[in-house]
């Protein structure tokens, strides 16, 4: 191979890190920190549970969120 020449290497394959989907078969991937990716499927899924009441069998002795994060 001389200088002149380039190596073929294949694109970077993106797919969301929860599911596994590829970038291909979703609408839309989003990119997060540390090469984290969520695709709207994943985020549809999560925002229903987050937005859903509580149910019976949930716990309730968690003790409050705190704003800033655990207190460590």
């Amino acid at each position: 191979m001389t200088e002149c020449e380039t190596t073929q290497t294949s694109p970077p394959s993106y797919a969301c890190t929860f599911c596994g989907q590829p970038w291909d078969a979703v609408q839309r991937l989003l990119a997060g920190p540390n090469r984290v990716y969520i695709c709207n499927e994943c985020i549809t899924l999560c925002y229903s549970i987050i937005t859903a009441p509580p149910t019976e069998d949930a716990p309730c002795d968690l003790p409050p969120a705190s704003p800033t994060g655990p207190t460590l």
